[in-house]
């Protein structure tokens, strides 16, 4: 059985709620930002390890798409460092989170050339309330 993407979503809002308030636990009790999500990215790594494993996933990876990978690898580094150490330092949690969520805005945008969509209003709507949020969010 497929599941809806829109579902999938909320388990991950659900899901990045929980591993971003503990993590924020941890950073308060004197952890750095950057050991921490080394050691949550190990143990994502190993279950992903164990997953693809059980449903016999290849790891088997075509050579044309290896540098895609590292370079998303590369980005993928920055971002949670730079998020880790946002989440930490921020006043609130989710105003780090709600800043870094303007990949949205960025993503959306994009897709539209990189994956040649046909833009939506309410998409494009939505991209702007999320816009002005985070200038809201940048005076606090």
């Amino acid at each position: 059985m497929e599941i809806n993407w829109f579902i999938l979503s909320l388990i991950t809002a659900f899901s990045f709620t929980v591993m971003t308030l503990l993590f924020r636990i941890t950073t308060d009790k004197g952890l750095p930002p950057l050991t921490g999500f080394f050691y949550i990215l190990l143990v994502a790594t190993i279950l992903f390890g164990f997953y693809n494993f059980s449903i016999k996933e290849s790891f088997i990876i075509n050579k044309n798409i290896i540098i895609i990978l590292i370079i998303a690898g590369i980005f993928s580094f920055i971002g949670n460092a730079a998020g880790s150490k946002a989440l930490a330092a921020a006043p609130n949690p989710g105003y780090a989170q709600a800043v870094g969520s303007f990949r949205i805005v960025l993503i959306t945008f994009t897709s539209i050339f990189l994956f040649a969509l046909k833009p939506n209003i309410l998409g494009i709507l939505g991209s702007i309330s999320v816009f002005i949020g985070l200038f809201l969010l940048s005076m606090v």
